[in-house]
């Protein structure tokens, strides 16, 4: 019986191999990163235009313009009313740098 490749490998063992881990331990990450809101203190951009009563499209030129505070999440953008509220008292400003 012909062996194929992968029976070759000297690398390739039959004996189990210790488990790696991929990625922050879990339970460690947890307690780095206290996240504070829940998801329904996160707005989408259109509960924000709501709040402000200012149109959507300004909402999102203020957003990539980097002109009002935000929550990211890879490509999601959401705002939070205690956000929104500091930045019609003007007390939010955008980072300079």
């Amino acid at each position: 019986m012909a062996r194929s490749r992968r029976d070759n490998d000297p690398k390739k063992s039959d004996a189990p191999s210790a488990a790696r881990s991929v990625g922050p331990d879990p339970d460690t990450y947890a307690k780095r990163v206290q996240v504070e809101l829940t998801p329904s203190e996160l707005w989408t951009a259109k509960e924000a235009a709501d709040y402000l009563r200012v149109s959507l499209s300004w909402i999102r030129h203020q957003t990539a313009a980097g002109l009002l505070p935000v929550v990211r999440f890879g490509a999601f953008v959401r705002y939070t009313p205690e956000q929104l509220a500091a930045y019609v008292r003007g007390e939010w400003r955008p980072k300079r740098g």
